[in-house]
């Protein structure tokens, strides 16, 4: 092992490295983002108690995912909101709500990096604009989405995986039916 440390008090729910892999973001069920520096220890303070994070930031409720940003110093999490956060502030810059149940995944796009997808446990997939800081569209299906994954070739396409056992590739252009199962 190369990098460990206590990073939260109950689970580690979401952890994503920034663009330039030297940090990364966690999340957990004690209600913290921490910001860290993947560095190594050097021997004399290899132990776990000795690595602090760079950044704590505390948000409203338990967090289930977190998503970092391609070339931006922000990241997405996702737990009773979706929440956009920049690393510079200690508070959520904007927080997405379209009245969804626990969201339990979140993901910005690699490509059209402005976009941010994210699944619920009501079975809906809800994309967001960073821009203007709105949803744009949301599609539902018959069962919860567990996880997303952009296609970084196409720009548009994204799949998910399902509770059905099946997952579903979608164009966020024409989310009406999935372009391959």
């Amino acid at each position: 092992c190369l990098w460990a440390t206590k990073a939260h008090d109950g689970f580690v729910r979401g952890i994503a490295a920034d663009a330039t892999g030297e940090n990364v973001v966690t999340c957990g069920d004690d209600s913290t983002v921490k910001l860290w520096k993947l560095a190594r220890s050097s021997k004399k303070e290899a132990g776990r108690e000795h690595i602090k994070p760079l950044a704590t930031f505390l948000a409203k409720g338990a967090l289930v995912a977190v998503s970092h940003h391609f070339s931006k110093s922000m990241f997405a999490t996702a737990g009773a909101t979706v929440d956009l956060w920049d690393e510079k502030r200690s508070d959520p810059i904007h927080t997405f709500d379209w009245g969804a149940d626990t969201i339990n995944t979140v993901k910005f796009n690699p490509v059209e990096r402005n976009v941010l997808a994210s699944s619920a446990n009501d079975r809906n997939i809800v994309l967001y604009d960073t821009r203007s800081q709105t949803p744009i569209r949301k599609v539902v299906l018959h069962m919860a989405t567990n996880a997303i994954a952009w296609n970084p070739m196409e720009a548009f396409n994204f799949t998910t995986a399902n509770e059905d056992t099946n997952c579903y590739t979608f164009d966020m252009r024409r989310l009406n039916r999935a372009l391959n199962v």
